[in-house]
């Protein structure tokens, strides 16, 4: 972070979620204990990931980088400096950067852990497709994924491109992982 700041002479910089499910802007990390301006995170955050973007506030100019963007959230960076010419070079790369951590390291570190939503919720929170929801209900059942593709006549592929669809939606790493959660969730 102090590195980041450095090279483009900020004066803030802060490593932002954007938590879509409860609307709250999570500081993962920042440079300071300065207040974040949400309203401008919210602003950066409808943006694709690893355009820059500048907005105007009365803390001055901010630019933000999206890191990443989930069903469940929006991560990003936001400087508070002047033009600098390595922010293009910046947003080029830090979004690969970013996606190389450990999964849940985030999670983490801004305390989301058991505070999930369930994955079948009514509401789907993660946007399943039917044939996605369809899998996990085989899934919490038990059956494996050359089982559910007899159940459902689809081939494995398909239904390895369904859970690779869910993995990434939910965020979690693994059949067990889904499974596991499906069971906690009860429902």
């Amino acid at each position: 972070m102090a590195e980041v700041a450095l090279l483009c002479s900020a004066r803030e910089a802060s490593f932002l979620r954007l938590d879509h499910r409860v609307s709250a802007v999570r500081v993962i990390a920042a440079l300071d204990e300065a207040a974040v301006d949400e309203d401008a995170a919210r602003a950066i955050g409808h943006h694709p990931a690893g355009k820059l973007t500048e907005v105007t506030s009365s803390r001055g100019t901010q630019w933000g980088i999206v890191l990443e963007e989930g069903y469940a959230h929006t991560d990003l960076l936001m400087l508070t400096c002047g033009t600098s010419g390595w922010l293009p070079a910046l947003a080029a790369e830090l979004p690969q950067i970013w996606n190389a951590r450990r999964k849940g390291l985030v999670s983490e570190i801004v305390g989301e852990e058991g505070t999930h939503v369930a994955i079948l919720s009514p509401r789907n929170p993660y946007a399943l497709t039917p044939s996605e929801k369809q899998i996990c209900h085989l899934l919490r059942d038990g059956l494996s994924a050359k089982d559910m593709a007899a159940r459902l006549d689809v081939s494995m592929p398909t239904v390895r491109t369904h859970l690779r669809n869910i993995y990434a939606k939910t965020e979690l790493d693994g059949m067990v992982a889904v499974m596991h959660r499906l069971h906690a969730d009860g429902l």
